[in-house]
């Protein structure tokens, strides 16, 4: 174990979004669902001179954070709550991204995931 305790803060969130089209009964979408996965991650800034690509392109100013590279929680990559000896001020990166995803969840079954109980649940009454 560790001689102390660690402290580690989720600064990327995986947002999704999942959602259900029906022309023939509405316009439009509608949500049927969200989840957020939190992630620490002490992103890794690249250089100045890696931002502008040889084509010219500018790529993204973090190589852990790209449309390409999808931030996961890994120990190696966790993002340690530390301060120095005198309370030095720590930077942080706050990031996130948004997945969009089709369900075929009917509107009216929406809530069902929350209300209806699994199998594995278990009432215990105490007397």
């Amino acid at each position: 174990g560790l001689k102390e305790d660690e402290f580690y803060l989720y600064n990327h969130l995986k947002f999704t979004v999942t959602y259900r089209e029906e022309p023939e009964e509405f316009e439009g979408i509608r949500i049927t669902g969200f989840d957020v996965h939190p992630v620490s991650i002490a992103h890794k800034k690249v250089s100045k001179d890696e931002v502008m690509q040889e084509n010219g392109e500018r790529q993204e100013p973090y190589s852990t954070c790209t449309s390409e590279v999808s931030p996961v929680n890994d120990p190696d990559t966790y993002l340690p709550l530390r301060v120095g000896p005198t309370g030095e001020d720590m930077r942080i990166l706050y990031s996130y991204e948004v997945y969009w995803e089709k369900s075929d969840i009917p509107w009216a079954d929406r809530w069902d995931v929350y209300l209806v109980g699994s199998p594995d649940d278990e009432i215990h009454y105490f007397a």
